[in-house]
């Protein structure tokens, strides 16, 4: 469809809070000028125009853009696909138009800088053999658009539509934040260690599940999972770590602010040594709700059939909890 100046897909777009960059690739995705395959051979020049992600023959910006199994899990990840569907236009460009103008369910630039991340993605597969999975797509994203909204001059439009939008968050510290839980199960005689790691912008960095056979201390096992949390922080060099849990009998203890549980003394002992020779900012409490990502890789730890299993990015079984983050 061809875009004339006049056209009030321009004045919606320029007013976008984005990234220069993404600003221009959001006009050539509108005016059909990306460099896709589909593209390409119609200006005969020879490219391997099979999807990176998926193999698929003959690539389009339809099939870029919302029928790749890339960009499906990206839009499911946001929670935005059922509503992206209902605006499908015949092709890409017809339905951009649509995202932009007439939709009413998410924010325009979170989605535009969606876009251009699936596009990068792409292009890092093909060209650098590159894999950028589809939740840093989603979470990078979501700063680009939460940087560009705090340093704005016009805070008070920008921020409402932002916090409309469930999936974007504020940085809740400074420091990397690290969560741990510890849960037992008196059936299987074991316990298991939850640790969760985020950076300060609230990007998931690491998830570790642990097990301990014929432990059936509560106190225990969240003194284990401290342990658990302090030393995958010195195995991945972080600094300035704020390390928090749901046990206040535990924080208390190894912040050396009370007895130890006489269950868990040589544990606390280990943690304080280690806190002394750390960078840890600071021990704190935090209310189960917002602990609930470790307490669910305690969980999958005292049912799981190997003693130890570790995650760069979110396992399914939290998903929605690490989307939760973002509202």
């Amino acid at each position: 469809m061809p875009v004339g100046i006049q056209d009030p897909i321009w004045e919606r777009m320029w007013q976008l809070k984005l990234p220069n960059q993404t600003l221009l690739f959001a006009w050539r995705l509108c005016s059909n000028l990306l460099s896709t395959p589909s593209n390409l051979a119609a200006r005969h020049v020879t490219f391997d125009d099979s999807c990176p992600f998926c193999n698929q023959n003959s690539v389009t910006n339809g099939h870029i853009f919302f029928d790749c199994s890339y960009a499906v899990q990206t839009f499911r990840i946001t929670g935005l696909y059922q509503q992206i569907s209902q605006l499908k236009r015949p092709n890409c460009e017809q339905w951009f138009r649509a995202i932009i103008l007439e939709n009413t369910f998410v924010s325009t630039s979170f989605f535009v800088a969606l876009l251009s991340g699936i596009w990068y993605a792409r292009n890092s597969a093909v060209f650098e053999q590159k894999n950028i999975t589809p939740w840093s797509t989603v979470l990078h994203a979501s700063r680009v658009v939460q940087d560009l909204a705090s340093t704005s001059t016009n805070q008070a439009r920008d921020l409402p539509e932002l916090q409309a939008m469930n999936t974007i968050f504020q940085p809740v510290a400074n420091a990397i934040q690290v969560f741990f839980d510890g849960s037992i199960s008196s059936s299987n005689r074991c316990a298991g260690a939850g640790v969760y790691i985020q950076s300060s912008s609230g990007q998931f960095l690491h998830g570790l599940a642990r097990q301990f056979p014929n432990v059936v201390d509560p106190c225990l096992s969240e003194a284990l999972a401290l342990r658990e949390a302090l030393l995958l922080c010195r195995q991945l060099d972080l600094v300035d770590v704020l390390v928090q849990g749901d046990s206040s009998i535990i924080i208390l203890a190894a912040a050396q602010d009370s007895d130890s549980p006489s269950s868990c003394s040589p544990v606390l002992d280990d943690v304080i040594r280690m806190c002394q020779n750390l960078p840890v900012q600071k021990l704190s409490w935090v209310r189960r709700e917002e602990n609930v990502i470790a307490h669910n890789f305690a969980k999958f730890a005292k049912s799981s059939d190997v003693i130890e299993t570790t995650w760069s990015d979110p396992p399914s079984f939290v998903n929605q909890s690490v989307m939760d983050l973002f509202q």
